[in-house]
């Protein structure tokens, strides 16, 4: 229903109201669209399975792990239970996929030697990931003596479960690299040979062969070194091999192996990125010191927890500086919100970078950055019936006409709470429910200032002004403007890692109105560009943008008292190009220094959103009867989203 207000000398006031609206969704031509890549506020792990929100990564990590604590290997195993090694496993598992435990990690074990013929060991040796030194006299290990300490060690550390051995047995870290430093236990080296052997020239004050056993233990292809001599522990009865074959063990030499085996999955999971000292820090901080286990006197630091060694020990955060210590940025807090011109640009070009944050301890995490993004997805129902029952754009172009001039006074118009886009569908579309201020100048001239600012419970106000002029009886006119987004850009919200957003746009519009063959024509197309503003984040630069949109629509009377048929062509505001590059951090330095890479990510959305709607209205009552349909293609300029087609019907009065 037309409802364009005489114009006056003076200020005038608009106001309408919606009293009734209804609306039939079909899934027609495949259903509704895509969401886009971002899914709300939730961050989510990258792992072998995809991007798995936290719930979904820890439900996972269980569902390994009782898959892996089926195996033979763990039958009866409660000290594996006691240190949730199952669990440890089932975070590797769903992070790194087949990736097995100690991949890429060498352990040395300095003990009696290993029967490298027992069936733990066979597999390790003939993949070369087992070997041997002698030293100071020791002898080769057979399992003719009845028992072998540093076979029994081994196992625990590294053993491999075998098919073909009666009592199958896993280590903590079965495809390690082992490299065994054999001694004989009675035969130790002289007490301060540690300290001399730090400097080169002492080795030579020194037997040969522990000279070349202490250049081996110093060695940096040893990642962790076990010593079972003199060890303090608290698992007792740890099953370890004995003649080739299969024993139950007390004593504290076979706990050490368990924490040794434990550090070495650290360092695989961590990707070799913590310090020793940080290993066994996070060792002590993550062990169970509840009930029993906090009996200082008995159980040292408690008992080692390996899932929650391998989980992040209090929030993860982003660090803005060089250092993974200090005040972060909470990964809960931080979120890109895009507007619908983005569409699924910045998702897109943001998923599968990882990016990395760090727990209270320091040690690395790492998360989807895509899955930080918000994206807008399909347009809702809602925004489709609102667009569906405003006045016909013949009616808001006639309303924008007799203010930009075509009469022969001049006038001035006051709205609240309303769009200042009287035609078009671009970028005056962004600042919704404003106060709006247009003075009608002769000569076709009119100017328009408007805000958000004050107006409901808006905390990144727009504000803004525009320029029309069209001239008396001509089909074309021109629209210029401008606006001011304090908090935003384009409509799109930056938060915590991010950083904050702003921006200035600057538009130019034309608008085309004519009549042939019983139709009525108008409609036309926009075109802007956005400077972005930003402060501190991983987002270290945004270049101009370059955005547009376009209406065309077409209408004509049908049968039926008043009826009348339009028929509409309409690109959302997209943004067409624009490149922002981000400095995000990737992981971290043994002496806690940030790793960053940067990298170009281009906005432009995948999509370009086309709909094509139809709508029949009539007069009905005090207001308009509306039946219509809405065909979309990439909804929310995603080209992955499928085609959509709205029905919607409706009833509206103003007054």
């Amino acid at each position: 229903m037309k409802n364009s207000p005489r114009p006056a000398a003076g200020p005038s006031f608009h106001t309408g109201a919606l009293l009734l609206a209804s609306f039939i969704l079909l899934a027609g031509c495949g259903g509704g669209g895509s969401g886009g890549v971002g899914v709300g506020e939730k961050t989510c792990v990258d792992t072998a399975l995809g991007c798995l929100e936290k719930e979904a990564y820890n439900a996972a990590v269980l569902d390994a792990a009782e898959g892996i604590r089926s195996s033979p290997g763990f039958d009866d195993r409660w000290a594996l239970e006691e240190i949730r090694l199952a669990e440890a496993w089932g975070h590797l598992q769903t992070v790194r996929g087949s990736e097995r435990p100690g991949l890429g990690v060498t352990v040395g074990v300095l003990d009696t030697g290993i029967d490298l013929e027992h069936r733990s060991f066979v597999e390790g040796v003939a993949a070369g990931d087992v070997t041997e030194q002698f030293f100071s006299g020791a002898t080769d290990e057979t399992g003719e003596d009845g028992f072998s300490h540093g076979t029994g060690v081994a196992s625990i550390i590294a053993g491999r479960e075998n098919p073909d051995f009666e009592y199958q047995h896993t280590g903590i870290v079965p495809y390690a690299r082992l490299k065994a430093l054999a001694i004989p236990l009675g035969d130790a080296p002289p007490p301060d040979f540690a300290i001399s052997a730090i400097s080169l020239s002492g080795l030579a004050q020194f037997d040969e062969s522990w000279a070349d056993l202490y250049r081996r233990i110093l060695s940096p292809d040893l990642d962790v070194l076990n010593l079972s001599f003199g060890v303090f522990g608290p698992i007792e009865n740890y099953q370890g091999e004995v003649v080739r074959g299969f024993a139950q063990l007390s004593g504290t030499s076979f706990s050490a192996p368990m924490v040794t085996g434990g550090l070495a999955l650290m360092k695989q999971f961590f990707r070799d990125q913590l310090a020793s000292e940080e290993l066994v820090t996070r060792l002590f901080e993550t062990a169970d010191k509840n009930g029993r286990f906090a009996d200082r006197s008995v159980y040292g630091q408690g008992m080692m927890d390996l899932d929650a060694a391998l989980s992040p020990y209090g929030e993860p955060t982003v660090m803005p500086g060089d250092g993974v210590l200090g005040t972060g940025i909470p990964l809960k807090e931080s979120s890109l919100r895009l507007g619908t011109a983005f569409g699924d640009g910045p998702a897109s070009a943001f998923s599968r970078q990882e990016i990395a944050t760090f727990d209270t301890l320091g040690a690395p995490f790492w998360y989807d950055l895509g899955r930080l993004v918000v994206a807008p997805g399909p347009p809702l129902l809602d925004t489709q019936l609102r667009d569906f029952m405003e006045p016909l754009p013949h009616d808001r172009q006639e309303e924008a006409a007799e203010w930009n001039g075509n009469t022969a006074l001049a006038g001035m118009r006051f709205d609240m709470r309303r769009t200042p886009a009287w035609t078009g569908n671009g970028h005056a579309l962004l600042p919704d429910d404003a106060v709006t201020f247009t003075a009608r100048r002769l000569r076709g001239i009119a100017t328009t200032a408007f805000t958000t600012e004050g107006v409901g419970e808006n905390p990144r106000p727009v504000s803004g002004a525009s320029i029309a002029w069209r001239p008396a009886s001509s089909p074309l006119g021109l629209r210029a403007g401008w606006l001011n987004e304090r908090g935003s850009m384009l409509s799109s919200t930056g938060q915590g890692a991010f950083g904050n957003l702003a921006a200035d746009s600057v538009f130019v519009g034309f608008d085309l109105s004519a009549e042939t063959g019983g139709w009525r024509l108008g409609g036309g197309p926009e075109f802007g560009m956005v400077r972005p503003s930003l402060d501190e984040g991983i987002i270290t630069s945004l270049e101009p943008l370059a955005t547009s949109a376009f209406a065309f629509h077409a209408s004509r009377p049908v049968a039926g008292a008043g009826a009348l048929l339009l028929v509409s062509l309409t690109q959302p505001l997209r943004v067409e190009a624009g490149d922002a590059v981000l400095s995000i951090p990737t992981g971290r330095t043994r002496d806690g220094g940030i790793l960053r890479r940067q990298f170009t990510a281009d906005l432009a959305p995948t999509g370009r959103q086309i709909d094509l709607s139809v709508r029949w209205e009539r007069p009905l009552g005090a207001g308009s009867l509306r039946l219509g349909t809405i065909a979309t293609r990439h909804a929310g300029h995603d080209e992955k989203a499928r085609p959509r087609l709205s029905l919607l019907a409706g009833w509206r009065a103003s007054f």
